[in-house]
């Protein structure tokens, strides 16, 4: 008899593991809570053309998603385009991509700048981050680039990205995000080149639904999972009201989310695996995307590191994909993570999209919001895991207590960050591992 499993999610990992199963075999029922296919990289309409709701680009180093792009025929649709870097600081946005550009950086001193870059290229070659674990990242930073850069640089970084959390993150992660970036250079070339498709990543999900459906998967939106009740060798799963068996079960939302799922199922809560799951820290995000007559900045990616700017991120997109492609109008995002008692969390998005607005209007000389064409505002629950310090021991397996019931999620890819690009090597692993206890 064919082995039917559902799969919980339809993001990158959702997408990917039932392409697997759905092509050896496999009867696979995608089931997505929201409107829309692609999870964090999912796409909307901006002026008629396809844009994400949260900024993505490829690295040269992302092997498993460019291999997977290979495999779907996708590769007259990925281009290789010159990337920027400004930090903005003290007013100003200072270009910040080279040893030039560091060694340029007016807000350090310049003993600092040497020091920090000695520290940086110490990180890039280092082949292991595993012997940093126990290591606060702001600690670690604090001592070994000094306290300026620490002020300067790091820590507004971290706040941004974590939040409240920011003290409690270890340094493997940190060293990860570096040495990731470092080694993503093409051999020989002295500037950065990021990977973008020309109809934006919306072709990779709708690339990977095609093959699903031609392997006979089904595809729902607007689906979901309510409830599981644990029947003799199967799943009875309850999807927005209907009830239906499968052998396997995939969940690839949030550790927070699954451990609520068990509590609302018929399922023995074992204690010890739901407090490993509520371990697990979360932060939500946020995104103004808007078009604009004019680019903002003269660099692709600007971290906004001024003590009191509301946003980690300002992304001037059409710094690298090119603006004829949106009409001639110049895309852009900012960016920001937040716990779920942050005003980001729980205010109007239209309360905090004029507040992030002003703030950029006095940092970016000209900027006037009344001339915004056109913008949307996305929030995003749980879309960043915090990465602190003894994070690694507490990282839930793949294969649940619960026979047939599997978990795949950004939390297991640790020292890595999420991205594109592990969200398709953890739907690949976990599709491989279904496969294998099928044998």
């Amino acid at each position: 008899m064919t082995k039917r499993v559902l799969v919980v999610g339809g993001g990158f990992t959702g997408l990917t593991a039932a392409h697997r199963l759905a092509a050896s075999g496999v009867t696979v029922v995608v089931a997505e809570k929201s409107e829309s296919l692609g999870g964090l990289a999912g796409g909307f309409s901006l002026g008629g053309h396809s844009l994400e709701k949260t900024y993505h680009h490829l690295f040269r180093s992302d092997r498993d998603i460019l291999d997977l792009c290979q495999e779907l025929a996708l590769g007259d649709q990925l281009e290789w385009l010159p990337s920027s870097i400004a930090v903005h600081r003290d007013g100003v946005f200072h270009p910040f991509a080279t040893p030039k550009d560091l060694l340029a950086f007016k807000p350090l001193p310049f003993l600092s700048r040497v020091r920090l870059g000695m520290v940086v290229a110490f990180l890039q070659r280092w082949r292991s981050g595993r012997s940093l674990e126990r290591s606060p990242a702001s600690q670690w930073m604090r001592k070994t680039c000094g306290l300026a850069a620490w002020q300067t640089l790091w820590q507004p970084l971290l706040r941004g990205k974590f939040s409240t959390h920011a003290e409690e993150v270890s340094m493997a992660w940190l060293w990860a995000r570096i040495h990731i970036r470092a080694n993503s250079r093409e051999a020989g070339s002295s500037g950065e080149k990021l990977g973008y498709f020309k109809s934006g990543f919306a072709c990779v999900t709708t690339a990977l639904e095609a093959r699903i459906r031609a392997n006979k998967g089904v595809l729902r939106t607007h689906t979901p999972l309510r409830r599981l009740i644990r029947a003799e060798n199967s799943w009875l799963a309850d999807l927005n009201g209907s009830v239906e068996e499968f052998d396997d079960v995939v969940f690839t939302g949030s550790c927070r989310a699954f451990a609520n799922l068990l509590l609302e199922s018929e399922v023995d809560t074992k204690a010890g695996y739901l407090d490993q799951l509520r371990s697990i820290k979360y932060l939500g995000a946020a995104c103004l995307v808007f078009t604009y007559p004019e680019p903002l900045t003269e660099a692709y990616w600007n971290n906004m590191n001024e003590p009191d700017c509301p946003f980690l991120v300002l992304l001037t997109h059409t710094r690298l994909a090119p603006c004829e492609r949106y009409g001639g109008r110049h895309v852009h995002y900012l960016g920001n993570y937040h716990t779920s008692e942050d005003t980001v969390a729980n205010a109007d998005s239209r309360a905090v999209s004029e507040a992030w607005l002003s703030w950029l209007a006095r940092a970016v000389k000209g900027f006037d919001p009344a001339r915004i064409e056109e913008s949307h505002f996305f929030r995003f629950r749980d879309a960043q895991h915090v990465a602190d310090v003894g994070y690694a021991s507490r990282i839930p397996p793949y294969q649940t207590p619960y026979p047939g019931l599997w978990l795949a999620n950004f939390a297991q890819i640790y020292p890595e960050d999420r991205g594109t690009n592990y969200a398709v090597r953890e739907g690949n692993r976990i599709a491989r591992l279904i496969l294998e206890t099928a044998r």
